[in-house]
């Protein structure tokens, strides 16, 4: 699971054979849907503190601001 503010996220290292903190580094880039609209992907790679091993990587879907902003003055 990707960390939420300040806590460490821990993951199991295929290389090291334990637990270990590990480094999340995220890029965006923008998808064209097969319909031509676009969407905004967040893409997480997590690698090993200790030896930079390749643990797993997750692709977000990023949320429409406006839908946010919408249900918030509701």
């Amino acid at each position: 699971m990707a960390a939420k503010g300040d806590q460490m996220s821990m993951e199991l290292c295929r290389r090291c054979g334990v637990l270990r903190n590990v480094c999340v580094t995220t890029s965006r880039r923008t998808v064209v849907q097969p319909d031509g609209t676009t969407i905004e992907v967040e893409t997480r790679a997590y690698h090993c503190e200790t030896c930079n091993t390749f643990i797993r990587s997750e692709d977000v879907k990023e949320a429409d601001d406006t839908v946010g902003d919408q249900s918030a003055q509701t």
